[in-house]
């Protein structure tokens, strides 16, 4: 959870970057969860 306070806090208002984290970051389930909604923008 600090992990996630520390990016919030740096993206500074910006919740683009926010999300991209939490897209970029899989934390014990191999980010396949399927209630998170899909990243802005779609696939890279």
């Amino acid at each position: 959870m600090n992990t996630l306070l520390n990016v919030v806090k740096r993206a500074n208002g910006n919740l683009f970057e926010v999300e991209n984290h939490l897209h970029r970051e899989s934390v014990g389930d191999g980010g396949t969860d399927s209630q998170m909604p899909p990243v802005a923008g779609g696939a890279l």
